[in-house]
């Protein structure tokens, strides 16, 4: 596979991704190599912690894969707030 193709992939796949996320933004989502399959009932809400405020989805998802890989977190939702027009980020811990 050429270099221009592979990143063609991760473009499209990343598309599909954030608009899924766009469509659904309370859902949870889980870090690289983690499975999103979780609903947010099945983790427990009441463990949710809020992490941060974003002022795009970008660095949202870069906080919640970092505090999934370094901080203890399960899992990470990454929501907009029509108020402050910011991705609130929660994470879920055990």
């Amino acid at each position: 596979m050429s270099i221009r193709k592979m990143f063609a992939t991760v473009a499209a796949v990343a598309a599909v991704a954030g608009a899924g996320l766009m469509a659904a933004p309370t859902a949870p989502a889980g870090a690289i190599g983690a499975s999103a399959s979780a609903s947010a009932s099945a983790v427990q809400p009441t463990r949710w912690v809020p992490w941060g405020s974003y002022a795009n989805v970008g660095q949202c998802w870069h906080a919640g894969n970092w505090a999934v890989m370094n901080a203890g977190a399960s899992y990470f939702t990454c929501s907009y707030n029509a108020t402050t027009t910011l991705y609130d980020l929660h994470i879920w811990r055990p």
